[in-house]
């Protein structure tokens, strides 16, 4: 089975990534890869779906919060916004 996800923008308002934005996308993309293959997204996604967007909850985020820590509960949002 093939999953092909693509986010073309992601705002994160009023955040400050220490200057290391890659970072921060990359414990993103891993954190979603997991809760993909854990199934977290529910079973209809993998019918297949297009979203024009979606709003995501606000979510907390402290000042000097590592990436990793960051990108977990950003995904997790993702995940809460996209799950059917």
């Amino acid at each position: 089975m093939s999953i092909h996800l693509h986010i073309e923008k992601l705002v994160l308002d009023g955040l400050d990534t220490g200057g290391q934005p890659q970072l921060l996308q990359g414990a993103i993309e891993a954190e979603l890869a997991r809760l993909l293959g854990a199934g977290a997204f529910g079973a209809s996604l993998w019918q297949g779906r297009n979203l024009a967007s979606v709003r995501l909850p606000a979510i907390g985020l402290q000042a000097g919060e590592p990436a990793a820590s960051m990108g977990a509960r950003i995904a997790a949002a993702v995940a809460t916004g996209i799950a059917p």
